[in-house]
C-alpha cells in the first residue's frame, strides 16, 4: 500500500501543472489584467507569464520598487541573492554609483 501517493513523479507533474494553470487562468490573466485585484502579487509565488522586468516588479513591488531596487544595491549589490524574476541589480547600482 502507498501511503503517499503524490510521492508518484507521473501524479505530481500533472497537479503542479493544473495549479499553476488555475492560478495564472484564475487571478493573474484574469483578475489581474483586468484590474480587479490590489494590483498587486505574492512575493514569494512566481508568476511565469510575467516575464517583462517592468511588468513582474511593478506586480510584486508596486510603489516600492525605488526603494527596494536602492536597498538591494545596498545589501547585495552582487547580486547573491536572486531569482528568475528576483530585484535587478547590474544596471541600477552603476546608475547609483554603488557598485564597482
Amino acid at each position: 500500500i502507498n501511503y503517499f501517493p503524490l510521492a508518484i513523479p507521473e501524479l505530481i507533474e500533472p497537479a503542479y501543472e493544473a495549479a499553476v494553470g488555475w492560478i495564472q487562468d484564475t487571478y493573474t490573466n484574469g483578475l489581474y489584467r483586468g484590474g480587479y485585484t490590489t494590483g498587486h502579487g505574492y512575493v514569494n509565488y512566481p508568476v511565469e507569464s510575467l516575464e517583462n522586468e517592468d511588468e513582474y516588479l511593478s506586480y510584486y513591488y508596486g510603489d516600492n520598487v525605488d526603494d527596494i531596487t536602492d536597498s538591494k544595491c545596498i545589501w547585495d549589490p552582487l547580486n547573491i541573492f536572486t531569482n528568475p524574476q528576483g530585484i535587478p541589480t547590474k544596471h541600477i547600482c552603476v546608475d547609483l554609483d554603488l557598485c564597482n
